[in-house]
């Protein structure tokens, strides 16, 4: 909320502080009015009340304030709505407490369908069917449960729609295409691109998709033609030549994408210790011979 205030008055003298209602960073009895609308309801009464009673001066005020519209019984309130999607574009302005309600489309990734990924697929697309199993009767939810390369959905959805992932390429691809998108800081690029719009813990996760779509901020196209370049082109890249699977294989004398197919099934099963075992027999005496190669072709971005 501290947060809306700032974006809506960021012209006005406003000062802004770090706190919450059961524990307010101000002086004792310092306050001659607190205010709190339509948010009351969310707090620990207990708490936030004997915070209130600390910080408000002898004769101070505390106003509590519900707002349960009701546009077509009254005309102020019928113009402060065309006001907001008029002047701020706020199309989907809500009651406190009610859920946005939002259309979700789900879509698996196409390695779920990849035989060569063997155990992963197998396991991602197990848990897929439970997912989509717990949220069918959600009829805001739609799942896509076949294999379908991204560049074909986005050139069918429209440009409102936001695109939401983990982390991964994926975002690189709407971004291009002129979608906004919401990302894990957990990536394998630093957070400083400004190609998305980042979130490292659930609160964070739940403010921007809580955002209207306006709000949200737009792919700096300097940044991610240097990612594309760094990610798909760059011979240290993940797909260069010189990423370090690449390099194990052609020592060996093995197959790259076999060998990383496997690493990666040991990695996603836990199994750490038979992922080492097999990495030791794989690379036998040329792991020293290996290691040296590795540290000669390691770029940091």
């Amino acid at each position: 909320m501290r947060r809306e205030g700032k974006y809506f008055l960021k012209h006005k003298k406003v000062k802004w502080k770090k706190g919450s209602a059961e524990k307010i960073f101000l002086k004792n009895k310092s306050i001659d009015v607190i205010t709190s609308a339509s948010s009351f309801h969310w707090y620990d009464k207990k708490k936030c009340l004997k915070e209130f009673a600390r910080i408000l001066k002898k004769d101070g005020y505390l106003i509590l304030a519900w707002n349960p519209r009701v546009t077509k019984l009254s005309t102020p309130e019928k113009k402060i709505e065309k006001m907001l999607k008029g002047k701020y574009n706020i199309k989907n302005r809500i009651s406190s407490g009610k859920k946005i309600n939002k259309k979700v489309l789900i879509k698996a990734h196409p390695n779920f369908y990849e035989p060569s990924y063997g155990i992963s697929s197998f396991w991602d697309k197990i848990i897929y069917s439970k997912v989509i199993k717990k949220f069918k009767k959600n009829k805001n939810f739609y799942f896509i449960d076949k294999p379908l390369f991204n560049f074909k959905l986005l050139n069918k959805i429209s440009k409102n729609c936001v695109l939401v992932t983990h982390h991964g390429t994926v975002l690189f691809e709407g971004a291009s295409f002129g979608f906004k998108t919401i990302c894990s800081k957990a990536t394998f690029f630093d957070k400083k691109f400004k190609v998305s719009n980042f979130w490292s813990n659930k609160s964070e996760y739940e403010k921007l998709l809580n955002l209207n779509q306006n709000r949200l901020n737009s792919s700096s196209k300097n940044d991610l033609l240097f990612l594309f370049y760094k990610t798909f082109i760059d011979d240290f890249s993940c797909f260069g030549k010189k990423v370090w699977e690449n390099i194990i294989a052609k020592e060996v004398g093995i197959n790259a994408k076999k060998f990383y197919a496997k690493i990666k099934d040991f990695s996603r099963m836990g199994k750490i210790q038979e992922s080492q075992k097999y990495l030791n027999k794989v690379v036998g005496k040329k792991e020293d011979k290996i290691i040296l190669k590795i540290s000669k072709n390691i770029k940091i971005i």
